[in-house]
């Protein structure tokens, strides 16, 4: 086509490629639409999972063949530890960056706020000016949430609820699949783009609609109704226990003579109990034939709906956005009754509203499927045709079209240039001073002024090299000022009430500002409205210095932290505002009086950006970094009490009334206390349950659904469900015959009782150790555990978290069985990892066992010194920093301060040990296993271990003998 537009689809999701939803549907379907209308089509997948990643690599030639592009990130390329969603979406946007492409159109869907960094970018006017950035409405998490009747339960959603708010905002056009969903959103204190940019499309089905059309033609509606099916997962948000009880009011009344209920979703929890025993619970006397059918894929079950003649569709959930399983269900033309709440209705012919739709109540539910069980099939109509859906899109796509139409707000060529005072900050680092000065004055913005301000010097080389400093900045118009020691917020006020700019910016002495910082601030400033430009930086390292100086841009490393604005609800807790070096309105400094000037407390930056966003300023991020931060040194921050300085956050935080940001952070709380009752619940009901073994089962069955179904069938049998106990026992998984009875008892077996002996793998072995060691035999788990090692030529990963599962029960009881296990482990060969783990669990276990313990220790000087020898030959400028410097002890404290955080390799096994003995219940770092068995250091650790005898320990420990 001659308008083709060259078009990016961001998205988490995709439905060809496993686990996705709704999200990954849509964004599918309109990618393959786009392509066949003849637009130049890229998708970039940004999946949840990593391991997604290698699947969707494998099917880059299949999208190739539709005319798409699919694209993946390296998700270790420009951060360090990417899995963070704020690091994420800066991985999005340099992704983009890096393809190099101009694209009309970029969409994003709103769920995980992905576009956050690139919409900031645009904002900016860092890049895009000539795209359109579209945002599709899925469901952000706050909806999702209420929707759920739950609460937030991690910091992170706030996070992620917070770039979500903003890319709703900043969007260029807004499509929602449903207008519930727009409502929804403006009822609930979200801030949308101008009306004339919202747009109500729903998802493109088109691909869909072609294979439910061939398979229809098996399908009929006409007569009276043979079977029900609840389409959708056993969760309580999908309407399973309203659905349920519906079943049971209809049952007890006669309404299901000759009909079959069929659940056809995934087993889900309930309550915190596995929905299979839930749904026998509540089917126990149910007189009507049931069907579970938990393991089909969405081309299963279309192809299940479609062969079930006189079928009426149940979609119980109180409340979705535009549900697939309604559009597809009506594509099927099946009888379809869905809740009159939610998206749902909008799909629904106007006229069927009264007989196909319900209100989200057991008795609603049952009312309305009493009419169509009495009553001849009637399917349920679209209000509008499906195939009209991929036309409304391509013509947002046109060129004329909302989708592609060029900037809302064009950057202007003639920007003015306002007065920026530039303040740094100093006291007796005179030599790093110097080359803070050079930096500002290599500032390529113009109308600049530059103020240092020494806080209270008295050192000889200060005082001489301010003398100099002064010299320089009278060249500039700037200058210098000296008061005696009032700490920075002070000194930070002095450089703000000396200067004359309507925008102020501070560096602190020993960072080093990008030539063109405050240029790329101010332009920022200036198209945001913002009252505050913050921006990433990046980490310096003190022994990397030199290199930031003499190559200040071409500074190589990769990002530590990419700052939000926000959440205010975050802001007693953690800085997600940013760090001091940011661009701040005059207004907004006055508004709030400037710094406080507290003596002794750190933290005067972090208290300043919480009071801009509490008096309703606006702070954004520059998605750009524009300085070096240094790194690997005292600093105030180290030096000052975490208490006061924390003291000093919540001290400035005023609550107000109807405080949204209060009521999110108090919902964390409270969700987090939920989910702790919640699984002590679980432990405690396992515990005095007759039915234990079958929780526990469950439990670890996951996805091996012939296992689910004997324990289920096993439990109908106990509580006396006859029906339901040959409804499980009836099932089997896809690829298995009914006709190989034999290996659900092996697995069975393997699950409740001493193990057989058969050829297993070694999830076999561990699905056995660990459900073992919950139902409290885990004297039988070491049996089994020792003769199954004795297979393995060395010890696997796996291998060490059966002895994680194990040591806790078996030290608990101070017995000799705890003294075998370590022995059994400390004399296998143990793997890369393996060792770290043993290194772990025996520190974490060994209470009362002490004949492990010299061994252990052993091994962590040797370990150690491997390690440390390791890291200093791959990091020379640690080494250096060691033996010519003397900057550092040893390798491992580069490591705490610096490494750990940017995931450089060289203590691996520390860090997994460390994961392990914090999994316990004692949160450990890697650089403090050593003090967990009495030592300052490993230094420490390793004389003591050279001066005793190894050999007389292993005597000891091979005296330990256990039958």
């Amino acid at each position: 086509m001659n308008n083709s537009m060259r078009i990016l689809l961001v998205t988490e999701e995709l439905s060809n490629i496993p686990p996705s939803g709704g999200i990954g549907a849509a964004f599918l379907e309109l990618a393959q639409a786009l392509a066949r209308s003849g637009h130049a089509v890229d998708l970039l997948y940004v999946p949840a999972h990593h391991a997604a990643l290698q699947t969707a690599q494998s099917k880059m030639a299949d999208f190739a063949d539709q005319g798409i592009r699919l694209v993946t990130p390296d998700f270790e390329k420009y951060v360090h530890e990417g899995a963070d969603y704020s690091k994420k979406t800066y991985t999005v946007y340099r992704t983009i960056q890096d393809l190099g492409l101009t694209y009309d159109t970029i969409h994003f869907h709103d769920f995980k706020g992905l576009g956050f960094a690139t919409q900031e970018a645009k904002r900016c006017g860092l890049d895009f000016e000539t795209t359109t950035i579209v945002v599709q409405l899925h469901g952000p998490t706050s909806w999702t949430i209420d929707a759920n009747q739950t609460l937030f339960t991690h910091p992170d959603q706030l996070r992620v609820d917070h770039m979500e708010r903003c890319s709703i905002e900043w969007a260029d056009q807004l499509v929602s699949p449903s207008q519930y969903l727009l409502d929804w959103l403006e009822e609930n204190d979200f801030d949308l783009p101008e009306k004339e940019n919202h747009h109500v499309i729903p998802n493109v089905i088109t691909g869909s609609i072609k294979r439910i059309r061939m398979l229809s033609q098996q399908s009929a509606s006409s007569g009276y109704a043979s079977e029900v099916i609840m389409f959708g997962r056993h969760e309580e948000r999908k309407g399973l226990i309203n659905f349920l009880k519906a079943i049971q009011i209809l049952d007890k009344d006669r309404e299901l003579d000759g009909v079959r209920i069929t659940l056809l979703g995934g087993f889900s929890q309930v309550g915190g109990r596995h929905s299979g025993m839930v749904i026998t619970d509540m089917m126990k006397t149910l007189t009507a034939e049931v069907r579970v059918i938990p393991n089909f894929g969405r081309s299963e079950a279309m192809q299940y709906l479609a062969e079930r003649n006189g079928s009426i569709v149940v979609i119980p959930s109180p409340v979705e956005n535009l549900p697939y399983t309604v559009m597809e269900a009506i594509a099927l033309g099946k009888p379809t009754l869905s809740t009159k709440n939610g998206g749902g209705p909008e799909m629904v012919s106007q006229d069927q509203h009264e007989s196909h739709l319900f209100d989200p109540t057991p008795e609603g539910i049952a009312e309305t499927l009493r009419t169509h069980l009495n009553a001849s099939l009637v399917p349920t109509r679209f209000a509008r045709p499906p195939e009209q859906f991929e036309q409304d899109w391509l013509e947002f796509h046109s060129p004329d079209g909302p989708g592609t139409m060029s900037n809302r707000h064009p950057v202007p060529d003639d920007l003015p240039t306002p007065r920026v005072t530039f303040g740094i900050t100093h006291y007796e680092r005179p030599r790093k001073l110097l080359d803070a000065v050079w930096t500002a004055i290599r500032q390529d913005y113009s109308n600049l002024e530059i103020i240092v301000v020494d806080d209270g010097s008295k050192s000889e080389e200060a005082q001489k090299t301010l003398k100099t400093v002064e010299t320089i900045l009278d060249r500039f118009g700037g200058r210098v000022i000296r008061q005696e020691n009032a700490y920075l917020g002070a000194a930070r006020n002095t450089a703000a009430r000396a200067g004359t700019g309507e925008f102020l910016i501070f560096l602190d002495d020993d960072d080093l500002a990008f030539g063109h910082l405050v240029s790329t601030l101010v332009r920022a400033a200036l198209l945001t409205g913002s009252d505050v430009i913050n921006c990433p930086n990046h980490f310096m390292e003190e022994h990397r210095r030199r290199e930031g100086v003499e190559a200040l841009e071409e500074f190589d490393q990769k990002l530590s932290f990419f700052p939000l604005g926000g959440p205010l609800s975050l802001g007693t807790q953690q800085n997600v505002f940013g760090s001091a070096t940011a661009l701040i309105r005059r207004d907004a400094y006055d508004r709030i009086g400037g710094y406080t000037e507290l003596r002794g407390v750190g933290y005067e930056d972090f208290e300043f950006m919480l009071k801009v966003a509490q008096t309703g300023g606006r702070i954004e991020i520059c998605p750009e970094p524009l300085y070096l931060y240094e790194v690997d040194r005292p600093s105030m921050i180290s030096q000052t009490s975490p208490l006061r300085n924390y003291r000093r956050i919540l001290s400035a935080r005023d609550i107000m009334p109807n405080d949204r940001a209060i009521r999110d952070l108090l919902s964390v709380t409270a969700g987090k206390r939920a989910n702790e009752d919640l699984e002590n619940r679980q432990i405690w009901e396992a515990k005095i349950s007759a039915n234990s073994d079958v929780l526990s089962g469950l439990l670890q069955s996951g996805t091996n659904h012939s296992l689910a179904f004997e324990l289920l069938s096993d439990y109908a049998d106990r509580i006396d469900a006859g029906r339901m106990k040959r409804t499980w026992a009836s099932l089997t998984s896809p690829g298995e015959r009914k006709e190989q009875p034999e290996l659900h008892r092996t697995e069975r077996t393997k699950l409740l009782n001493l193990p057989v002996q058969t050829e297993e793998t070694i999830d076999d072995v561990a699905t056995t150790v660990l459900s073992l060691a919950l139902i409290d035999r885990p004297e039988d788990a070491l049996t089994y555990l020792e003769k199954k090692l004795d297979d393995l030529p060395y010890l696997t990963d796996a291998a060490m978290e059966w002895f994680a599962v194990l040591s806790a029960p078996l030290s608990a009881a101070k017995g000799t069985a705890f003294d075998k296990l370590c022995q059994l482990f400390l004399t296998h060969q143990p793997s890369y990892t393996g060792a770290g783990s043993i290194i772990a669990k025996a520190a974490s276990f060994a209470n009362g066992s002490a004949n492990p313990i010299p061994l252990v220790l052993a091994e962590i000087a040797d370990r150690y010194g491997q390690s440390e020898r390791a890291y200093r030959e791959i990091y020379t400028e640690v080494d250096e920093a060691i033996e010519v410097k003397g900057l550092l002890p040893d390798a491992m404290e580069h490591y705490k301060r610096h490494g750990y955080a940017e995931g450089r390799e060289g203590f691996e096994e520390f860090k997994i040990a460390a994961e392990l003995i914090s999994r316990s219940g004692t949160a450990v770092a890697p650089w403090e296993i050593a003090r967990s068995f009495g030592f300052d250091n490993f230094q420490q650790l390793a004389a003591s271990v050279s001066q005793l005898s190894i050999p007389a320990w292993q005597e000891s420990v091979s005296e330990v003998q256990v039958a």
